[in-house]
């Protein structure tokens, strides 16, 4: 049989068209903020019903062939439920603190999942928070999701203030001056990022309330944390972004322990990430901040703590002595 011989462009057309369906398939679909916050809400959802350690509400959570990973052993679906329900006996005659989860990251398909989160719990009696940190791995099964594997592990000193970062930035963008208040040690000195001058702890957290500035995001870089004794360094860069600009500045925190913050912030500088660190005011203008010396350190050792920054830790407890944008 003899067969003819394509052209080279209706050959080329003949394999776009054979696979067009599949560059439209939903395969190549980006994980949008939508299928993020239903993740989130379900691994909430997952969370309260292993806390009530009742049976018809885990199981639906959990694939048949469901794994769960500890430091020394593995457990199947089965014995991770009964564990739920031994673990809520026991909280009934002795309430353990309740987890808070926080700063996920959710990466997913339109077939599998990753959760990965912060965990919060404080200590009742002693207001001393313990960090740990979950990662979740979820496949769609028809049409639900189903947890297939799990593990965490507790957070380092190191980790506990790289996420202490990410929370002082959220305090920036709510513009908390409670925070500010909580994690600044007494003598904490901080450089604004508005300004240039040098602020007290005082005038810092009257300058978190007191701000108009509306931020798209801010955005952390290039993070480093390190603890060497009772000091913890951070450094990073951070992207401002208030209405209408982009901002960035290389920074260096200083935290010492605290009683009652994971660190506390002492000492806060901020320099030029480029060509100069700019800050959006409550207008359309915009101000050079004071440029800074670089060397921000962070203590973590027993006792009082204090950060610079916006920066926390595990088990040693800080506050700030200085601020960063």
């Amino acid at each position: 049989m003899h067969t003819a011989r394509l052209h080279p462009a209706v050959r080329v057309a003949a394999v776009l068209a054979l696979l067009s369906p599949i560059a439209a398939s939903p395969l190549l679909a980006q994980c949008s903020q939508a299928d993020k916050a239903a993740l989130e809400a379900l691994d909430k959802s997952w969370g309260d019903a292993t806390v009530s350690g009742d049976r018809a509400r885990m199981a639906p959570f959990l694939a048949d062939s469901y794994i769960g990973i500890n430091i020394g052993s593995t457990l199947d679906r089965q014995t991770t439920i009964a564990n739920a329900e031994h673990a809520a006996q026991v909280n009934k005659a002795n309430p353990a603190p309740p987890a808070t989860p926080d700063h996920y990251a959710i990466s997913c398909t339109p077939f599998t999942a990753t959760i990965t989160h912060r965990n919060t719990a404080i200590d009742p009696a002693t207001r001393l928070p313990a960090y740990s940190r979950s990662v979740h791995f979820l496949e769609k099964q028809g049409s639900s999701w189903k947890a297939v594997s799990n593990a965490g592990h507790a957070l380092t000193d190191q980790q506990q203030l790289l996420y202490m970062e990410q929370d002082w930035n959220d305090a920036t963008i709510r513009h908390d001056g409670d925070w500010t208040d909580r994690n600044y040690a007494s003598f904490a000195s901080d450089i604004s990022s508005r300004t240039g001058g040098i602020e007290t702890k005082s005038e810092a957290v009257a300058s978190a309330r007191s701000s108009k500035t509306v931020y798209d995001a801010v955005e952390l870089s290039d993070l480093v944390a390190r603890v060497e004794g009772d000091v913890g360094v951070v450094t990073g860069v951070n992207r401002p972004r208030p209405h209408g600009f982009l901002l960035s500045g290389r920074w260096e925190d200083t935290l010492l322990p605290s009683d009652r913050t994971p660190a506390m912030v002492i000492a806060d500088r901020g320099g030029d990430a480029h060509d100069g660190f700019r800050h959006a005011t409550e207008g359309p203008r915009r101000v050079r901040a004071a440029e800074v010396g670089r060397g921000v350190r962070t203590s973590l050792g027993g006792g009082p703590r204090h950060a610079t920054r916006h920066r926390r830790s595990r088990a040693p407890r800080g506050r700030r002595i200085s601020h960063r944008p």
